[in-house]
């Protein structure tokens, strides 16, 4: 039984040897230097497409994000203007600064809403509305990041037409929106 043990063991280390690079009869422990260049190459790959994999998500989700966050803001101001331009019996048509005005059927208090766009030059706006009921002001931002160059609102009867643009980081969402006020006898104040 030794000697199959022996023979083995002869057979085994005579294999090894073969393939070790010192050649036949010696024994090496460890990695040759070939061998940890490719384990690098192999690890930094890997490290390598899990971080553009992580990169990639990070971004979409950004971009995704400030695609929300524009579309929110366009819909809060279509909310707000939409519903002062059906309550109104005026409105001032040249343009932002954009003037509605009427009289409350329940209140039979004097409304006048004025919607601005206001920020300092050269940059993105914010959509201000500013009322006055019976006198006593009150201001909302309705919306934020709007470019006015981009943005506008004139009416032609029976519809106003309002065209906003809000830019989020590198996104930009437009809206174009028509709205018909409910009277139908309107005046139009301005040019």
């Amino acid at each position: 039984m030794k000697s199959i043990v022996d023979a083995f063991k002869t057979t085994q280390l005579r294999w090894h040897a073969r393939w070790l690079p010192g050649g036949a009869g010696t024994r090496q422990m460890g990695m040759t230097l070939v061998e940890l260049i490719i384990a690098m190459a192999i690890i930094s790959l890997m490290a390598g497409g899990i971080a553009m994999a992580v990169h990639q998500l990070l971004t979409t989700n950004r971009q995704a994000n400030d695609q929300q966050y524009a579309v929110s803001q366009l819909r809060q101001a279509e909310h707000w203007i939409t519903q002062d331009v059906q309550m109104t019996w005026t409105i001032n048509s040249s343009g932002f600064p954009l003037t509605l005005s009427w009289t409350g059927i329940v209140d039979e208090a004097d409304h006048e809403v004025t919607y601005t766009l206001e920020g300092p030059s050269g940059s993105l706006k914010r959509l201000q509305r500013y009322e006055l009921v019976d006198g006593i002001p009150s201001t909302l931002v309705v919306a934020q990041n709007i470019d006015d160059v981009a943005s506008s609102c004139s009416f032609t009867a029976p519809m106003l037409s309002v065209t906003l643009v809000v830019t989020s980081g590198g996104h930009t969402e437009t809206r174009v929106f028509e709205v018909m006020p409910r009277k139908t006898l309107i005046t139009v104040d301005g040019t």
